[in-house]
């Protein structure tokens, strides 16, 4: 079955972007991440930043972000193969 797209109107730093083709599961993504980046264009513009620059820093924070989550993602998957790799020693030796 073929998934169902939908459009979707999200607004960033006072402009509107129409989205076509966004998936149910995606949108909620895409609503927050929107939400979240006027969020954090807002503390830089309070700080003292042009528009430009608080979007440039914005969209550095959220790459920072997406990045470490991708570093923690890779150690716990490596952690749970290791425990995994313990366990099955441990039951070859037992058995």
């Amino acid at each position: 079955m073929a998934e169902r797209l939908k459009r979707v109107t999200v607004s960033v730093a006072d402009c509107t972007y129409r989205l076509t083709s966004v998936s149910f599961q995606d949108e909620v993504y895409l609503r927050e991440g929107a939400r979240l980046l006027n969020e954090q264009m807002q503390k830089y513009q309070r700080e003292g930043c042009s528009p430009q620059e608080a979007m440039t820093m914005a969209a550095l924070d959220g790459m920072v972000a997406a990045l470490k989550s991708r570093d923690n993602y890779e150690n716990l998957q490596q952690a749970v193969f290791q425990k995994i790799s313990t366990l099955d020693e441990l039951l070859t030796d037992a058995l």
